[in-house]
């Protein structure tokens, strides 16, 4: 079984007003199996990470940019769900119905 490249990531949307980036990293309690993405060394490392893999090995983190407010995009609003914010939700549908179409099996 090998490393499903699938799993985490980012995928995002965009529109006129927003920008909006469901962003799932590897996460480990164990210092043996984490890893910092930007310092990967080798396959070996993310196979050693995979072996322990399971929906707690993630960590899910959503942003929220206004293109507007700030078209840099250094001040998202951040959340690890969708709860309580309207806007995210609606544009999290958007992206789901993307994902769909484009049979990406990313896990939003």
């Amino acid at each position: 079984k090998g490393y499903d490249w699938r799993l985490w990531g980012y995928r995002g949307i965009r529109t006129k007003r927003y920008t909006y980036v469901v962003d799932r990293m590897p996460k480990s309690s164990d210092k043996k199996y984490s890893f910092n993405v930007s310092e990967i060394q080798d396959i070996e490392q993310i196979k050693r990470f995979d072996d322990c893999r399971g929906p707690e090995s993630y960590k899910t983190v959503r942003y929220l940019f206004d293109n507007l407010k700030y078209p840099y995009q250094l001040n998202p609003a951040m959340a690890e769900t969708t709860e309580g914010n309207l806007i995210m939700t609606e544009l999290e549908g958007e992206l789901k119905q993307w994902l769909a179409k484009m049979k990406d099996s990313f896990p939003v």
